[in-house]
């Protein structure tokens, strides 16, 4: 009967509904539905379903709505309320908080309470067991609110997960995010079973569901709800009470039949309701009792493990213990008359936890639930005590009649585990504890705190999983791993709270605490000793990149000989196909076994083993090792001992294949003879001098046959020995002097003198060498004293020939002052008696005779022997000179001739008549290619004289603009002999002569020439020739 009763309660308390009607209305109204099956739902057909779709459009059909039904998740329905895109909002529960933004309507719908499902065997037997865990929850369920504030009052803190619906807590639950979640009862019963889910014995606030509408709005939709729901109500058969029973029982669709047959219909609705009804409430009082028998279990469990174990036993009418067993003054120190009532139990509970623990014990009792608590006891000695108070409830007709059980002295087992917090607090390495199953972090110490950079509230509740950088199903197979016992030890990487990640070596190991299963884990920060040996690796890496990388053969060996690493080099040299071949191996024994003669080679004659027994650096280039094919070849090798605290532990050898190096200092050997040969036999004079002191190291017969000297009086000397002359010493010195430039090759001219004081013109030609790692200086002595008096023939000859041809200029600008002359001398004599007037004219005669011998000065002057002297001078006396000579010519054929000279022109060291001799052959060819050009007018020779802007040169240009120099023919101008000129008009010598005058002077010539347009000559000569001076 008291099943059935609370049956019936339970059916007309929570499955209620009301039609109202709005007479002569068409009001539309749109209606928010989210997933709790069996009140509301979309099917797959996508049609609202459920009880409270089944009474509104009941409603409907009576009052004139027109229903719209919006579907939605239970937070997209809130909102869309809130922000009037709905008008109705089914199964609501109330709160204050809502009352704020919802108005409700007066007649429940149906009672609902929240429930926690799980997966089978998670272990999960109260509340406690989600602390510090992954729950899910709708998002803005009532339910999921619900759930938080139960879990805070008994101290639990679980880990929160918001979805959009109840569906989704199953499917993450079963996909094994969360360990629990939270949906209403019926939602429950009708779906766990799909996703392979269990229900848990954990139960909680009860609660009405409602219509509701946003506050302020739609006030005549409830006024009609609340009015149908009290009229069904009343009436035993109707709709409200047939829906129902269809889905919160086993009923069917509702059709139109005779009423008999709905009476019939709805008692058997009425049975299965109850047989629902009753087989739930069995469940509920079987899983009570299994909860009580697990209690009982535990409680002798405990008897059996601590013999320090008090019955007791307090009627809950009375409040007083009617039984105390004797061994309560051995746990407490007082008599057992002094344990009266309920307060001289509380009296003698520690200050600070007599109020939680009275308080939880009658909450605990008045519920009529069967726990256990730890609390702190205060012994009559004043002395701290700890007990496990474990409690039994037993029911009377009327609710809580007894309470009995057992106080359990565990003060040695919380001194023992306060020793090990203390321990555990304190250590200097990382310390975690969490769960194996969903890797929350239950506890850590100080170091970790520290390491990690979390706080303690922080730490605990966040998932392993959060700290790890490795994939999490990893991270999972290594917890079931720990757990069975298999990985003990391992390193990883953690992420720190700055975002930081180091890497960690962890001991981690299964351990229980209050009969839960959890992972206690130390963690060593290796990340110096990673990073070490990335060093290390690197540096080895870095080494053997460099060995690998030489091109000498390198090994090393130990104490015995026997190999211990070797380079690429060494294994390809020796033609073996890799390191294996050789660690381990006597090195003696694989290449160093024969000498050159092919005999026994004793190991104890190898020269390399004097490294290891003496510890001598050796090196020799004397030694023929072996390859691995037998082949032998020239070697050379140092050997350097390895010594490890002052002892001898190896060497290290480098090689390398010197047979070609062999044959070449062969080769270079008889070439050296050879050469010797033709040094000795030369038909020129030749020395070889030290670079950098100007020593003579070598010099040869003809060279000493030239200064009239034996060779043992020239070699050791310096180059004075050479050019006892002053004017000489100076260019010998700068040529193999340590003064002269060691980076040049040159060819010049200098004097030498022989031993009979006969003055030698040569010409010397020097190579820089290197000698046996010596800078010497390799001179060609060629005697050109015959050459260069040939040469002077040449130019003397040019210069008449260029007199021959300024004849007619010079007697053309003489018999113009002579016939001036004739003519003022006639004057004089017709004029004698006028004395004024003969005095003009003899001044006339005196001005006109001595133009005559400023030119005959200047013919004289560039027809005599050159003098070979140089001095400083301005180049504008020699342009002038040529002015004078050629300036009847010019006249003659109506040429001009420009003369621009820079203001910044220097004076320059030259041979001014050679320089003359020079501007003479440039601007009489200037003036004959003019005289054979087309031009009648506008003829133009220009001689400019400027600085180079690059260089110091000082540079004189003779230019003109007449028909220019053929391409084919402009390389050929400066040889001797070449000329473009009649033969009876040219001999092929004059720029041949001027560029080897130019180029006495350190200097050059320079053509540009235009075919068609002109030709221009510079004289280039060095600016900063001051040394030349004589």
């Amino acid at each position: 009967m008291n099943l059935l009763r609370s049956f019936l309660i339970l059916v007309l308390a929570s499955l209620l509904l009301q039609g109202v009607a709005l007479a002569g209305s068409d009001k539309e109204v749109r209606v928010g539905i989210f997933p709790m099956n069996p009140l509301n739902f979309v099917d797959e057909q996508g049609t609202a379903q459920g009880l409270n779709t089944d009474l509104l459009r009941e409603m409907a059909k009576s009052d004139g709505l027109s229903l719209v039904f919006v579907p939605g998740s239970w937070g997209e329905c809130f909102d869309r309320l809130m922000k009037g895109e709905i008008d109705l909002l089914t199964t609501v529960a109330f709160s204050p908080e809502r009352l704020e933004i919802f108005d409700y309507n007066k007649e429940a719908v149906a009672d609902i309470w929240g429930k926690v499902y799980t997966l089978p065997g998670a272990g999960i037997s109260d509340i406690r067991g989600l602390h510090h865990r992954r729950v899910a929850v709708a998002r803005k369920d009532i339910n999921g609110i619900n759930f938080v504030r139960t879990a805070e009052r008994f101290d639990v803190h679980p880990r929160i997960l918001e979805v959009e619906s109840h569906y989704e807590i199953f499917e993450e639950i079963k996909a094994g995010e969360v360990v629990a979640g939270v949906v209403p009862q019926h939602f429950g019963f009708r779906e766990a079973e799909k996703y392979g889910l269990v229900s848990t014995t954990i139960e909680f606030e009860p609660f009405s569901v409602f219509f509701a509408v946003k506050k302020g709005t739609n006030a005549e939709i409830l006024t009609l709800i609340d009015r149908q729901l009290s009229k069904w109500k009343e009436e035993e058969n109707s709709i409200y009470y047939e829906r129902v029973s269809h889905w919160m029982g086993t009923g069917t669709h509702r059709e139109v039949i005779p009423q008999w047959v709905l009476i019939a219909f709805g008692s058997v609705l009425l049975a299965v309701g109850l047989l629902i009804g009753i087989s739930y409430e069995l469940k509920r009082q079987v899983a009570r009792r299994t909860r009580e028998i697990e209690i009982r279990e535990a409680r002798f469990r405990a008897l059996a493990e601590n013999a320090r174990a008090v019955p007791w036993e307090l009627d809950l009418a009375t409040e007083r213990f009617t039984y105390v067993g004797p061994q309560i003054v051995d746990l407490f120190g007082y008599d057992i008359e002094e344990w009266t009532d309920m307060q001289s139990w509380v009296a003698k509970v520690h200050p600070d936890d007599k109020t939680w623990a009275s308080e939880y014990c009658t909450v605990e009792a008045t519920k009529g639930r069967d726990h256990a608590f730890l609390y702190r006891g205060i012994h009559k000695d004043g002395r701290t005590i700890w007990v496990h108070d474990l409690v039994t409830v037993e029911m009377g007709a009327d609710g809580p009649k007894k309470l009995y059980g057992y106080f359990v002295d565990i003060t040695h087992i919380r001194e023992h585990e306060e020793r090990f917090q203390k321990m555990f607090r304190n250590h200097g390495a990382a310390m975690l504890i969490f769960d194996p199953d969903s890797g929350v972090i239950k506890d850590a110490n100080e170091a970790a705190c520290e390491f990690y950079g979390y706080s303690l509230n922080e730490f605990t509740g966040l998932s392993k999983d959060e700290i790890s950088v490795v994939p999490e199903d990893e991270v999972r197979k290594s917890r079931r791993q720990i757990v069975a016992g298999e990985q003990m030890a391992f390193e990883t990487r953690h992420r720190l709270k700055d975002g930081r990640v180091r890497d960690v070596e962890v001991f981690s190991s299964p351990i229980n605490i209050e009969q839960r299963p959890l992972i206690f884990s130390i963690i060593h920060d290796i990340s110096e000793r990673i990073e070490a040996k990335s060093a290390l690796d690197r540096s080895e890496k870095k080494v053997r990149m460099i060995l690998n990388s030489a091109a000498e053969a390198i090994y090393g060996v130990d104490e015995a000989g026997a190999c211990t690493f070797c380079n690429e080099s060494c294994i390809d040299l020796l033609g073996f196909k890799s390191e294996s071949d050789l660690l381990g191996k006597n090195m003696h024994d694989v290449l160093h076994h024969t000498p050159a003669a092919s005999k026994a080679y004793p190991e104890a004659d190898c020269i390399i083993k004097r490294s290891l027994h003496f510890g001598d650096m050796l090196h020799s280039d004397e030694e023929t090792f072996c390859r691995a094919n037998g082949e032998s070849f020239e070697a050379e090798f140092w050997s350097h001992p390895i010594r490890q605290e002052g002892r001898i532990v190896g060497a290290v050898v480098t090689f390398v294949d010197i047979s070609e190096r062999k044959r070449a200092e062969q080769a270079l050997s008889e070439s050296e003879k050879a050469y010797r040969v033709m040094f000795e036999e030369a038909a020129h004079g030749s020395i070889v001098t030290d670079a950098n002191t100007g020593e003579i190291i070598a010099c040869n017969q003809q060279l000493a046959k030239m200064v009239e000297r034996d060779v043992s009086d020239i070699v050791g000397q310096s180059e004075s020995v050479l050019h006892p002359l002053k004017q000489s010493e100076g260019a010998l010195q700068a040529i193999f002097g340590h003064s002269g430039d060691k980076n040049e090759d040159d060819v010049t001219e200098s004097r030498l003198v022989t031993r009979s004081g006969k003055i030698v013109d040569v010409e010397i030609k020097t190579s820089h060498l290197k000698l046996h790692n010596r800078d010497v200086i390799h001179g060609f002595f060629y005697d050109v004293t015959e050459k260069k008096a040939l040469l002077a023939e040449q130019l003397r000859s040019a210069q008449l020939a260029a007199i021959g041809r300024l004849a007619a200029n010079i007697a053309h600008e003489i018999n113009n002052p002579t016939q001036a002359i004739i003519s003022f001398s006639e004057l004089i004599e017709m004029s004698a008696d006028r004395q004024e007037f003969v005095i003009d004219m003899s001044r006339r005669i005196t001005r006109e005779g001595m133009k005559i011998g400023d030119l005959i000065k200047r013919t004289l002057h560039y027809s005599r022997k050159g003098e070979q002297e140089k001095k400083l001078c301005s180049l504008t006396a020699p342009v002038k000179n040529i002015q004078v000579l050629l300036g009847s010519r010019l006249l003659s054929e109506n040429i001009s001739l420009e003369v621009d000279f820079s203001d910044a022109m220097p004076l320059v060291v030259v041979n001014e008549q050679e320089i003359e001799q020079v501007l003479l052959n440039l601007v009489t060819n200037a003036i004959d290619a003019l005289s054979g050009s087309d031009k009648q007018s506008g003829k133009l020779i220009t001689i400019r004289g400027y600085v180079d802007e690059e260089t110091p040169n000082v540079c004189l240009e003779v230019g003109d603009n007449g028909p220019g120099i053929p391409p084919d023919r402009q390389e050929k101008v400066m040889q001797a002999f070449f000329t473009t000129k009649p033969e009876t008009e040219g001999t092929g010598l004059g720029l041949a002569i001027s560029e080897d005058i130019i180029t006495k002077h350190g200097g050059h010539l320079a053509l540009d020439s235009v075919e068609g347009q002109y030709t221009r000559i510079t004289i280039v000569l060095p600016g900063e020739n001051l040394n030349d001076l004589p």
